[in-house]
């Protein structure tokens, strides 16, 4: 994907719709932090779900990140890393959210996971948290007393974590330390309006909503300011060259997700495919180091909201297949020996 000719700057947002802007995320960020702590605190997530270890590193001494060993490690044995960033619109949520996800993968594949937390907008806006993971990742592959295998690193995060994942990897500090990156459901590029994103966006019914159509331009105006470039690679990380980029992508993405166009333009634009492989590749396709994988039946946030009736069942079952893929290709790429 090329970016456009002329320039494109974010635009700026009326005073008073800036104001209501903030007070919506902050109203957000208290409800979710404090919904989701006293949630843990009545029902606490088993130890097997837990982080071994929360980590804070003098780069960012303010962020705490999580570490989860597999029970299986054995001592002196150094495990494949990967590295998991949360999701949460640039602006919510924190490392143990995904707590569960992230113990998943430890303990099922024998594998160290560190998931990192970085600055929330609209406090802090792009580019601070991409530098935040920056500084966070060398720290974390500097650290020896993580029982780290240096060649054998990837990353991956959900919505907002996906395009901080990709927005990372590019700098020139983790040029050919990270391998592979998992982008799951991600936002890729700002320049498309998200109304044109809503119109070109699959729908199972005419009475359905997508779950971003209200949020989106809130979470938009508190992680982009006004006037910055939006073709900014470490910004719209499509238009990121294919040499700063780990070798190994794995492009995942939800069928009923208004993001979805634009994740498997990027993924199909990475590993260039024509005309026709385009159309044969629209739900699945595997081409040499660049995979991508639409997951029919779920939406934006599938493994993180539960979804009403049959929609449940296929939610669930996408889940356990996407981690499942996802998995099995960390070891043939990223990971393989």
């Amino acid at each position: 994907m090329r970016p456009p000719n002329t320039p494109c700057p974010a635009a700026s947002t009326p005073f008073l719709k800036g104001l209501w802007y903030r007070a919506y995320l902050w109203a957000l960020q208290s409800m979710v932090t404090y919904g989701v702590g006293f949630y843990r605190l009545v029902r606490p997530l088993p130890a097997s779900q837990r982080p071994a270890l929360i980590k804070r590193y003098p780069v960012r001494p303010k962020l705490k990140n999580s570490v989860f060993i597999p029970p299986s490690h054995k001592t002196g044995e150094l495990l494949p890393l990967y590295i998991d960033v949360h999701g949460g619109g640039f602006a919510l949520c924190h490392p143990y959210f995904d707590d569960e996800f992230c113990a998943h993968f430890a303990n099922t594949y024998n594998i160290l996971v560190v998931s990192l937390d970085y600055s929330k907008a609209p406090g802090f806006r792009f580019p601070v948290p991409v530098d935040d993971l920056e500084a966070t990742i060398d720290a974390v592959l500097r650290d020896d007393s993580l029982p780290i295998d240096k060649n054998r690193v990837a990353i991956g995060g959900f919505s907002a974590g996906g395009n901080l994942s990709l927005a990372a990897v590019q700098a020139p500090s983790l040029q050919g330390r990270i391998h592979g990156v998992v982008p799951w459901y991600p936002v890729v590029e700002w320049i498309t309006p998200g109304s044109e994103k809503l119109s070109n966006r699959e729908y199972r019914s005419k009475d359905e909503v997508d779950m971003l159509k209200t949020t989106m331009p809130i979470f938009n105006w508190g992680y982009v300011k006004a006037g910055e470039e939006l073709t900014n690679p470490r910004l719209s990380v499509c238009f990121a060259d294919k040499s700063v980029l780990p070798k190994w992508i794995f492009m995942v993405a939800a069928q009923y997700d208004i993001l979805c166009a634009e994740a498997k333009e990027m993924i199909m634009h990475l590993a260039d495919l024509d005309d026709v492989a385009r159309k044969e590749g629209e739900y699945g396709f595997e081409k040499g180091t660049y995979k991508w994988r639409m997951l029919r039946g779920v939406t934006h946030g599938y493994n993180q909201v539960a979804a009403k009736g049959a929609d449940e069942e296929i939610r669930l079952k996408r889940i356990e297949e996407s981690y499942a893929e996802a998995g099995e290709w960390l070891f043939r790429g990223p990971f393989a020996k």
